[in-house]
């Protein structure tokens, strides 16, 4: 009896090893918002050498909780918070993530006159806010400049919370000289990706540009097949040279799928540990997996595929599961919970994938 209560025991704290979940992730951004979707990482070198991270996110709840910060509240935030607004984008900056700091980051926002988070991608004159989204998505620094994707999404007047996905788009700013989150002054570009989503997840490998991104397969609005992108880092603003992973290893101009029934956002890593790319995504059934390539023309080869987590059981419509920060044997990793309307980290356990 105890040597079965002692294998047990091993058994468990083994799960345990693999797999833990860490909470709401970065806590200390609820003293400015209530809830927000994306939250995606661009790391940024500023002028005097200093690294940070840029946090950009989507829709964003703003207004003052009634009582003391909650991380329970559901969907219906007027029980427990005076919402005031919601912009479609905002954007944040922390210290670069290591294990000590990655559950208690401290955070500032893009602020306006008022000392409210703000919008980043602003909107022109002519554009109308309640018809109108641009829900920030990934970015890169290449030299002195950050580009960040973005959403551009119509809502459906007819159809409470349905909404179209119309193309992305791309706005860029120059890197301030030191940290100052407030200096920033994103302008939008002319690039512009009809009924496609393009900037998922971006990392520059090389004289390339690799992303990921969505498009709508069976052209239903239902924007779950990804694919896999390349352009060099010198043409980031020409559409017209952006390139797409076949599913023979070649590079053809039309986006095609590489992993299917993908559910909302995904990103991609170089592994310097393993010297590998790793692409971690949700899948439809809401199963959490990671999938490796030595080369990234090997994703349409030979797809690999490990599961991490399947959290259907949860109960919840989780979505975008993304890789924020890997160690030597871990892998930290962030989805949406739609129900709290926060992002949750887990720290995952890496092992090979065959």
């Amino acid at each position: 009896m105890n040597k079965i209560f002692i294998l047990i025991s091993i058994f468990v704290l083994n799960l345990q090893a693999e797999y833990e979940n860490l909470g709401i992730f970065i806590p200390k951004r609820l003293n400015y918002v209530l809830g927000q979707d994306g939250s995606t990482p661009i790391e940024v070198k500023f002028g005097n050498k200093e690294r940070k991270i840029l946090w950009t996110y989507g829709d964003t709840l703003l207004g003052k909780f009634k009582g003391p910060v909650v991380t329970t509240a559901t969907l219906d935030f007027s029980s427990l918070s005076d919402i005031t607004s919601m912009p479609p984008n905002t954007l944040s900056m922390t210290e670069p993530i290591n294990e000590k700091n990655i559950k208690e980051l401290d955070v500032d926002f893009l602020k306006d006159s008022n000392q409210t988070p703000s919008q980043f991608i602003k909107y022109e004159e002519d554009e109308n806010p309640f018809i109108k989204r641009l829900w920030a998505n990934d970015g890169i620094q290449i030299k002195n400049t950050l580009y960040v994707y973005y959403m551009d999404i119509e809502v459906d007047s007819k159809t409470a919370g349905n909404f179209f996905i119309k193309g992305t788009g791309l706005v860029k700013a120059e890197v301030p000289s030191k940290p100052d989150i407030n200096s920033f002054n994103f302008k939008r570009t002319r690039f512009y990706a009809e009924d496609t989503i393009i900037g998922d997840s971006a990392i520059i490998k090389g004289k390339y540009l690799f992303f990921l991104g969505r498009f709508s397969k069976s052209k239903n609005n239902i924007y779950s097949s990804m694919f896999i992108g390349r352009v060099k880092t010198k043409d980031i603003e020409n559409i017209k040279k952006y390139e797409f992973l076949s599913n023979s290893g070649k590079w053809i101009k039309e986006p095609n799928e590489i992993i299917e029934n993908v559910n909302g956002e995904a990103s991609i890593v170089y592994d310097e540990y393993e010297k590998k790319f790793r692409i971690t995504y949700l899948d439809s059934s809401l199963k959490l997996k990671q999938s490796e390539a030595i080369k990234i023309e090997d994703f349409a080869r030979n797809l690999n595929k490990r599961e991490i987590k399947d959290l259907i059981g949860e109960g919840k419509l989780y979505y975008s599961a993304k890789e924020i920060f890997y160690t030597k044997k871990h892998s930290y990793i962030i989805y949406m919970n739609p129900s709290i309307y926060q992002p949750i980290i887990v720290k995952s356990e890496k092992k090979i994938i065959k």
